[in-house]
């Protein structure tokens, strides 16, 4: 089309294009200036809804005389082909600008009040843009922004009598318009369907400042789900975590803007601006302004409590203090409105002598609560101070000395006074209601189950057999603890699971004692993922279990347990991405967690995402050198990409640091049989039979299925059926049984477990 006349436009050069429309520069003949001549897509030519969406650009655009809303001049139709006319740019889009790099402090701030004010005044003429994001957002060579592509805008002004779009064909457009490449951008009600308002190119917007500080995306995912959750479900990270050269201040207001809450954002863009505009002076003073700006904590209202110091002369009360920090992280937990870093990430410090500023930033949060514990006969002297992680002030401090009888209060008290001192109402489900809920009157047994969750919580097999021992006490003393139903339940399943029982004794056991937990108080989370556990691995009842997960999720969606065992339930029906979405949310809630990152690496596992599962599998092992489940499903993995050096230098680690325990060797097994090591993988399954403990019927069956000595494999499914082992959920999913899922006595085992679910 170059040198070509289009009405009185001379088209001069391609400047290129891209989505529904091819850009050209070109001479107006009439007014002897430069423009932009903006044609659809031959292929759109035609379409109904392209050319609808062309009008409507055109129409909202032209609606606006604003020096950062590109100006649209006119609109044409030559053979057939609609065109836009609009004001020549030269310069970059901001996504260009991205691509080579953060925007300098100065910069982004300034961009982003002009993009604010030019948004103001689409708003208060009743246009919402609903496609901010980076490619529809330029800077030209002068430095100002220009807001593009009015394309999906909602147009509240009356619409002109000749148009007969409906308001579902106005769905349409969004819809279509959406995936065409705003995924990443959309606001959370954008991403439900839901109808939008201009606080939802607030949202949009404060993804496109995320990315200009950052160099990339403030919600990404490697499918369109995965972004989906991030968007609905998951905080990104601080912009000066990623950027040093970013004030925490500037931080505050983008995460304003990137609240899921409509309500939570700011009203409108011109307070946007407002404090755009006073962060801007404060930066440009350089000073006490500038130094406020870096020290506002990145997180608003968060806290990570501590593990509690034992100071009792007998230096016995470990259990104690780790009992009362967790009381106290489960009751803020509760609280709307307050991040709460949870237990195991919290505890990652536990004596550590770290400096608690540092502490604070490593954690994210702006605040950070620590105490001791001094217990003396029936005594006991707690005392706790609330720190602002910033300044490293000491916002509160308390000193408690009272009977045991007490401890249930000081409990209450102590979170009832962080909420005041941070200034959150209390609302929802925790209103009126103590914060710390006692679920038993008899203090022994409260202090029989803090043991019992002390030895839990090492996850070894002599831990969760003492646990086991203390958890039964505490139900001895009170018979209705349903916490320690729960502790017991929990354990019987990890033996049963980790072989250190018979799987069909231990799951029964573990599904009874869940039972009655759930009869003595069926809100309880725990109690609910404790039932869910049992029906998934011992009744292989995924539908049952799944309504388990989600009513424990819904009593405590910061429960990360019932998270992870959803994605097991996920990943063994074959629902892969499901099952990621999942894991991801459980690591999020503890993103320090051994358990959760293994986890994860064992739904990628499944899913056959090799890459991936050594990715979380090895960064576990890296935050948690002890994770010796992650080191010995590392080894799986290597074995199934054929990195079989790698597999056998990882289950060697794993067999050390466990001392050759029974799950370990059922994984050497499959990467000797896999190596093509006979010799080796037969010892393994001799050894196995031997000792204390269950041998996997299941993992021997998979070891001879790699050898393919199918009627061996298929003797030991037998047995993995009758024993009730709970990793039959895993038939059709686990890679090491693929050479005998092609024999006809495989549908057999298939219809047993209950795969028709």
């Amino acid at each position: 089309m170059i040198g070509t006349v289009v009405s009185h436009y001379r088209i001069l050069s391609d400047l290129g294009g891209g989505g529904m429309g091819v850009l050209f520069k070109a001479e107006d003949t009439r007014l002897g200036r430069l423009v932009a001549l903006k044609f659809l897509t031959e292929q759109l030519a035609t379409d109904r809804a392209a050319l609808e969406r062309f009008q409507r650009e055109a129409r909202a655009a032209s609606a606006l005389n604003h020096p950062h809303i590109c100006t649209i001049y006119d609109i044409g139709e030559t053979n057939g082909r609609s065109f836009l006319v609009m004001e020549l740019l030269e310069g970059q889009t901001i996504r260009q600008r991205v691509e080579k790099g953060t925007v300098p402090v100065p910069d982004l701030i300034e961009l982003s009040i002009q993009i604010s004010d030019a948004l103001e005044t689409a708003h208060a003429k009743g246009i919402v843009h609903r496609d901010i994001k980076p490619a529809n957002l330029f800077i030209t060579e002068r430095g100002q922004a220009k807001v593009l592509d009015f394309g999906l805008a909602k147009l509240d002004a009356p619409r002109s009598p000749g148009s007969a779009i409906t308001a579902a064909e106005d769905t349409q457009l969004t819809g279509s318009g959406s995936v065409m490449g705003t995924i990443a951008y959309m606001s959370p009600e954008q991403a439900r369907g839901e109808a939008v308002d201009g606080r939802s190119d607030l949202f949009s917007f404060g993804c496109v400042m995320f990315e200009m500080a950052t160099a990339r995306p403030a919600f990404g995912g490697d499918t369109t789900a995965l972004v989906f959750d991030a968007i609905l479900n998951r905080t990104p990270p601080a912009i000066h975590h990623l950027n040093p050269d970013m004030p925490a201040r500037l931080w505050e207001i983008v995460r304003k803007t990137l609240e899921k809450k409509t309500a939570a954002r700011y009203p409108n863009f011109a307070t946007l601006k407002a404090d755009l505009k006073h962060l801007q002076t404060d930066l440009a003073g350089g000073g006490a302004g500038a130094a406020i700006a870096e020290t506002v904590q990145p997180e608003g209202e968060s806290i990570a409590v501590l593990p509690f110091r034992d100071m009792s002369p007998q230096h016995d009360q470990e259990y104690f203090c780790d009992g009362m920090a967790e009381e106290l992280i489960n009751a803020l937990t509760n609280i709307e409105g307050l991040h709460v870093t949870p237990r195991l990430t919290a505890f990652q410090f536990k004596e550590k002598n770290q400096d608690v500023t540092a502490i604070g930033t490593e954690l994210g949060v702006a605040t950070l609560l620590e105490g001791s514990v001094r217990k003396a006969g029936n005594r006991l002297r707690i005392t706790t101070q609330l720190i602002d992680v910033a300044s490293g002030r000491n916002l509160w401090s308390e000193r408690y000395d009272r009977d045991m009888e007490d401890v249930f209060a000081i409990q209450d008290e102590i979170a009832r006074t962080i909420v005041d001192r941070l200034k959150i109402q209390i609302r929802g489900r925790a209103a009126g209601r103590p914060l710390v809920k006692r679920y038993t009157a008899d203090l022994d047994a409260y202090n029989l189950y803090l043991k019992g969750r002390y030895y839990w919580n090492k996850r070894y097999h002599g831990g969760l057999q003492k646990g086991m021992i203390f958890f039964q006490q505490a139900i001895e003393r009170d018979p209705n603890y349903a916490l320690a139903y729960t502790g017991l339940s929990d354990s019987l399943g990890v033996l049963a699971t980790y072989s250190y029982v018979k799987p069909r004794d231990g799951f029964a056991k573990a599904k009874a004692v869940a039972e009655r937990a759930l009869q003595i108080d069926d809100t309880l989370s725990e109690a609910q993922t404790s039932m869910g556990f049992a029906h998934l691995f011992y009744d292989w009842n995924w539908i049952e279990a799944g309504k388990s997960f989600q009513r424990a999720i819904e009593l405590n969606p910061a429960y990360p347990v019932a998270h992870y065992y959803e994605a097991l339930r996920l990943v063994s029906a074959g629902h892969f991405d499901e099952a990621a979405l999942a894991s991801t949310r459980a690591l999020d809630l503890d993103p320090v967690s051994a358990i959760a990152g293994t986890f994860k690496g064992w739904v990628s596992l499944q899913a056959r995402r090799y890459d991936r599962a050594i990715e979380e599998l090895r960064g576990t092992f890296e935050l948690d050198p002890s994770a010796y489940i992650a080191v010995s499903l590392l080894g799986l993995t290597y074995a199934c990409a054929g990195r079989i050096p790698e597999a056998i230098a990882s289950i060697n680690t794993a067999l050390e640091l466990t001392g050759r325990a029974k799950i370990m060797l059922d994984g050497a097994g499959l990467i000797y049989a896999s190596a093509g090591m006979k010799d080796e993988a037969r010892a393994v399954i001799e050894e196995l039979k031997k000792g204390e403990g269950y041998p996997s019927a299941f993992h021997t069956a998979a070891i001879y299925a790699v050898m393919n000595e199918f009627d061996a494999a298929f003797e030991w499914l037998d047995r993995a059926y009758a024993d009730r082992d709970g990793f039959m959920i895993y038939l059709n999913v686990f890679p090491f049984l693929d050479n005998i899922r092609s024999d006809p006595r495989f549908a057999a085992f298939q219809k047993h477990v209950g795969f028709r679910q």
